[in-house]
């Protein structure tokens, strides 16, 4: 492999890659150790780079960890919330109804008794 490049770029990149999996077959148990190595060197180097978390950060995870929290106790409390509000709605409208059918009637009573009092003088 220390002779110098004679041959085409393709044939001497094929010449490599059998030579690397002819050393692969030969050797599996160290090529094992060497990919399982590699990539524990990757992954520390990475952790490595990653900035590290701060307080600011932590402390924002926790809140929202709380609010999700808050959110999944509270759902019941406000689904019923929102099915008394919806009834109590419900009734304030039948009242209101009800309540215009009673001034209807007291209108057209008061209009009577007017008509009556003044078609008697």
């Amino acid at each position: 492999m220390n002779d110098p490049i004679t041959e085409p770029v393709p044939n001497a990149a094929a010449k490599c890659c059998q030579d690397v999996e002819q050393r692969i077959r030969q050797n599996p148990g160290t090529t094992l150790l060497i990919a399982v190595g590699t990539g524990l060197a990757i992954g520390l180097l990475v952790r490595a780079l990653r900035p590290e978390r701060t307080a600011q950060y932590r402390v924002a995870r926790m809140l929202e960890d709380f609010q999700d929290r808050m959110r999944e106790a509270t759902a019941p409390a406000l689904h019923k919330a929102g099915e008394l509000a919806s009834d109590g709605a419900e009734a304030v409208r039948d009242g209101w109804d009800a309540g215009k059918t009673r001034l209807g009637s007291l209108v057209r009573e008061g209009r009577n008794r007017l008509t009556r009092f003044f078609s008697k003088s």
